[in-house]
């Protein structure tokens, strides 16, 4: 995994808030002034969806492995460690304080290289979200939410060649994390 500043095209991240300065695809009035601002740090692995793709391999940066399989977010999500309390007032056979390991959260997408694609996706999330029974204010926070994932996943057209399968690792201060080393490339 390696940092996402570590991606070799210099538009990374720019697509999806270009395509909400366009406000004319967009039909609710809740969907504006989306701040895209990131809210973690951001690892990433990319795997073309073509075999011996030399295209993607020649101009990929840093973070090209290979060709993708969908067993590769099992293997490379770190594995925490849970730090659990019995609750207070609970009788039962179970010890005070106790370990349990997990597995970290990994999301794996494919990219998307067409911006009427991505609008249309887009503009159909937006409708899922608006069924939801909740404020606008809300409804946008949701949203905002969700675009911390979707900023990774549209890419300019020149791009297409690449059928890439991106993998994104989410990490959290303060979390206990087994046989894991965090530096500047993961």
């Amino acid at each position: 995994m390696k940092k996402t500043t570590l991606l070799n095209d210099e538009r990374e991240q720019r697509v999806v808030p270009e395509l909400f300065e366009d406000k004319s695809w967009i039909t609710y009035k809740w969907v504006s002034d989306i701040n895209f601002t990131a809210t973690r740090i951001y690892y990433v692995s990319s795997f073309s969806k073509s075999v011996n793709n030399s295209d993607m391999q020649d101009g990929y940066g840093q973070c090209l492995y290979g060709y993708k399989n969908d067993r590769i977010s099992e293997l490379i999500a770190p594995i925490g460690i849970w730090h659990l309390k019995k609750k207070a007032g609970v009788e039962n056979d179970m010890p005070n304080e106790m370990e349990r390991p997990y597995i970290a959260q990994t999301l794996a997408f494919d990219v998307i290289y067409d911006v009427e694609e991505a609008k249309r996706e887009l503009t159909y999330l937006f409708g899922v979200i608006d069924m939801f029974n909740m404020s606008d204010a809300e409804k946008k926070k949701f949203l905002e939410e969700i675009m911390q994932y979707w900023i990774l996943s549209v890419k300019d057209a020149k791009w297409s060649g690449e059928r890439e399968r991106r993998y994104v690792i989410f990490m959290y201060d303060d979390y206990d994390y087994r046989e894991t080393e965090i530096d500047d490339t993961f």
